[in-house]
């Protein structure tokens, strides 16, 4: 759902009649919001690399349903307890054609 769903009438009557003493905060309350959670949580996750000895990186690209292409890096790692854990470390959005080519030789 866009962040602007929060100003939408038929949400603020969803939420009056779900939680009546409950106020819905403005959009620009939300995304303060979700830049402060965003910022705690990538700290929380550089840290986490402090503690990490080796670590392996992948890389896919997919297209979402506007038909933008995007590339994907992904971190994998074991912690001390033999968890495997992984993480998105950034997400880029392909401008550019990246069809591959096959070429076959007889």
């Amino acid at each position: 759902m866009p962040l602007s769903t929060v100003q939408n009438k038929g949400f603020k009557l969803l939420m009056k009649t779900v939680t009546p003493l409950y106020t819905v905060p403005s959009r620009k309350i939300v995304i303060r919001l979700i830049d402060v959670r965003y910022e705690v949580l990538k700290e929380r996750f550089i840290a986490t690399f402090k503690e990490v000895d080796s670590y392996s990186i992948t890389c896919d690209n997919w297209t979402d349903v506007s038909n933008q292409s995007y590339l994907d890096v992904t971190i994998h790692y074991v912690t001390e307890q033999i968890g495997m854990k992984s993480g998105c470390i950034e997400v880029f959005p392909i401008s550019e054609n990246h069809i591959s080519q096959w070429v076959l030789s007889i």
